[in-house]
């Protein structure tokens, strides 16, 4: 199913992948930093691998799970349209 995602890397074989790919970890990073987990839904906290700073390293950090809506104002507010029909002497003034 496509909602059905997990994180059963373990900390040994994320370190021990990180190494032969040659990338760095930062040494503040943990295997707090990578949680298992049995169930990711959507707006759920994971582990997410981005670059820092320097070329070669790789750090985890904790991001929402799931997509930005396309106009984040829209998914805050409801609008309303209504249709009004104008007669033809309305347009003539």
């Amino acid at each position: 199913m496509c909602n059905a995602y997990e994180q059963h890397v373990k900390w040994v074989e994320y370190l021990k992948m990180m190494q032969e790919l040659e990338l760095g970890i930062p040494t503040q990073q943990t295997e707090l930093d990578l949680p298992l987990a049995d169930d990711i839904r959507i707006n759920d906290i994971g582990p997410v691998m981005r670059a820092t700073a320097n070329d070669n390293e790789i750090e985890l950090t904790q991001m929402n799970f799931g997509l930005r809506p396309i106009n984040p104002s829209a998914a805050r507010y409801s609008i309303t349209v209504r249709t009004v029909a104008l007669s033809p002497t309305a347009n003539a003034a």
